[in-house]
């Protein structure tokens, strides 16, 4: 009987061992400390999948309006700085400096291709604009 209980805890650690492993594989370190999270991906197709995230023990309050807002500044281009860093990093971290140069002008491309006929100024480029008459 001794060698089959032995067993069975030498199998259970093998079990919980692979699944330390395997939760350690799926972590995303570069999220760690960032529980509210809005996740885009996308196949080689261009489908298209969005994960949304929060702590299942933050307050139904904060949830909603953290959540909300990362739609809203997303969603509106307010995060452009953060994501221009994240792009360019991306590309010095895994040595493609110029591939996340052309991403970043393509993406330049396409918004200005957005506002198209409907070319606007920035108050803010308005305002340097007169400090300079």
């Amino acid at each position: 009987m001794m060698n089959s209980k032995s067993l069975a805890n030498e199998l259970q650690e093998v079990i919980t061992k692979h699944t330390e492993q395997e939760s350690a594989a799926n972590k995303d370190v570069a999220l760690e400390g960032f529980p509210f999270q809005v996740i885009f991906a996308v196949d080689y197709k261009n489908n298209v999948k969005v994960t949304v995230r929060w702590p299942p023990d933050a307050p139904p309050a904060q949830a909603v309006r953290t959540i909300a807002s990362i739609l809203h500044h997303s969603s509106s281009g307010h995060w452009k700085s953060p994501m221009i860093e994240a792009t360019k990093k991306f590309g010095v971290e895994n040595q493609q400096v110029e591939v996340s140069g052309q991403v970043l002008q393509q993406w330049a491309g396409a918004n200005h291709k957005e506002v198209g006929s409907r070319l606007c100024v920035s108050p803010r480029q308005v305002f340097h604009a007169q400090k300079g008459l």
